[in-house]
């Protein structure tokens, strides 16, 4: 089945349940009203597709947002993700916000927040919730906050929560957060000579860990200009067993 949510909010999900979309999913796609889709229970499993949320969606003169919430006992598994893409619309300036309040969300492959040239895009994960990149193998499979010039992408992981990817690439006028005992797992920042990683990241009385053992990776370093921020309740700096933890210094 096709998913598509184009106005107003849809609600989805039952204990036990298991929602299976074969095609793409599209939570706002070319509108100038709001769309939202709340997952409250149960899984929606996509796994071979895009998931879009504000494809299309919103302009500079049209505040449309679309939303996508993840909840408590319910998980999100699909294919690919993209949150805030103008898809050749004029003027295009999406809104897009994905709450994991809670659950679990989980892409296969890429996930791009914020896939166009403006507008905004806003992932929350808090309450004990996850937010994963799945694919481990391939060089460059991983999560990309802001994959075009303009516009501003916000990941906030908060309350205990985990955010885990192989690599993450983080351009101009990006913002990830880590607070409140929560982990980020990641094995690189950045793919291999690629240089474009120019975001901001705060750690606050949180955790940066690896995922894998024996590499040496670019955690939010090298290349570009990053900032780098720790809160005044400090951060904790894990490295796995077995690893040579030097190979973990360059932050």
């Amino acid at each position: 089945a096709h998913g598509g949510e184009d106005e107003g909010p849809r609600v989805r999900g039952a204990p036990g349940a298991t929602n299976v979309i074969t095609s793409m999913s599209f939570i706002g796609n070319r509108t100038q009203k709001y769309a939202a889709l709340d997952i409250t229970n149960g899984v929606v499993q996509q796994p071979n597709n895009w998931f879009c949320i504000a494809r299309g969606t919103g302009q500079t003169s049209n505040d449309a947002r679309a939303e996508v919430f993840v909840r408590k006992d319910a998980r999100l598994e699909i294919g690919q993700l993209n949150i805030g893409y103008g898809n050749g619309m004029s003027s295009p300036f999406p809104r897009a916000s994905l709450i994991v309040d809670g659950g679990i969300v989980t892409a296969l492959n890429e996930i791009f927040t914020l896939e166009t040239g403006n507008g905004e895009a806003h992932v929350v994960v808090t309450n004990g919730g996850s937010f994963v990149s799945g694919n481990w193998n391939a060089p460059n499979a991983g999560w990309q906050m802001k994959n075009g010039s303009g516009g501003t992408s916000y990941v906030d992981i908060s309350a205990s929560s985990t955010g885990s990817a192989h690599y993450v690439s983080l351009r101009a006028n990006t913002f990830l957060n880590v607070t409140g005992k929560s982990l980020f797992e990641a094995d690189r920042t950045v793919p291999n000579g690629v240089n474009y990683e120019r975001g901001n990241v705060t750690f606050d009385d949180s955790t940066l860990s690896s995922r894998l053992e024996g590499i040496d990776p670019l955690w939010f370093y090298g290349y570009g200009t990053n900032s780098f921020f720790v809160g005044q309740h400090g951060m904790t700096f894990h490295a796995k067993t077995g690893t040579d933890a030097a190979l973990y210094a360059p932050v």
